[in-house]
């Protein structure tokens, strides 16, 4: 049921991603590790066929509809759609430039699970946070018998919703796109729309382990 279920993605014991590598099109490669570099949720991965080494979105958030990947050899970004440079561009920074600062997460453990959905909130945008925890709640009346565990920052986590099996609590808005905020920040108005979006998809899509 889990697989087939287009909401979750698996991490664990097998990381499943059908997507091809971007350099050479093959769909058969390894992947290493799962990272969280913050609002971004990727996959550190090698392609069997070309030998690219990749680090790659996994199909969530906004990687279900623009989904980005970087050559780890050449340093370099696979071409993505201009538009989204409020996106990539702070993603390259961090990875060209990598913060060596300490983060302090603190983890509270509520119930016990052996199955969790993890939904990442982290954002720059403290409108696009709530968005994302709004899907708390699917997750707490869709799946019971998974545990769900929060990733949130600090200033968010007196928003942490009954039934939840944990959080994972640290950072702060503006170390959310990776450690780097776009400049100039984007003028933005968020608000509760009375209707669902055109583009509702990618904010219901998470990992599970």
């Amino acid at each position: 049921m889990i697989l087939n279920d287009p909401h979750l993605v698996p991490l664990h014991p097998v990381v499943h991603d059908p997507r091809k590598c971007p350099s050479c099109g093959a769909a058969d490669t390894t992947v290493h590790e799962v990272l969280f570099p913050g609002i971004h949720v990727m996959a550190r991965r090698d392609c069997v066929a070309c030998r690219a080494a990749i680090v790659q979105d996994l199909p969530v958030g906004f990687a279900v509809d623009h989904p980005l990947a970087i050559d780890q050899v050449r340093n370099e970004l696979f071409p993505a759609d201009p538009r989204l440079d409020w996106l990539y561009e702070p993603l390259m920074k961090s990875f060209r430039n990598p913060d060596g600062g300490a983060v302090h997460v603190e983890r509270t453990i509520f119930s016990d699970r052996k199955k969790v959905v993890l939904l990442n909130t982290l954002d720059f945008l403290y409108g696009h946070v709530l968005l994302k925890l709004y899907n708390a709640a699917h997750y707490l009346q869709r799946y019971p018998e998974l545990g769900l565990v929060l990733i949130i920052p600090r200033n968010f986590r007196w928003l942490v919703p009954a039934g939840t099996a944990g959080s994972a609590v640290g950072g702060q808005l503006r170390r959310s796109m990776t450690m780097a905020m776009p400049w100039p920040p984007p003028t933005h108005i968020d608000s509760t729309p009375k209707v669902l979006s055109a583009s509702w998809r990618p904010w219901i899509r998470v990992v599970m382990m």
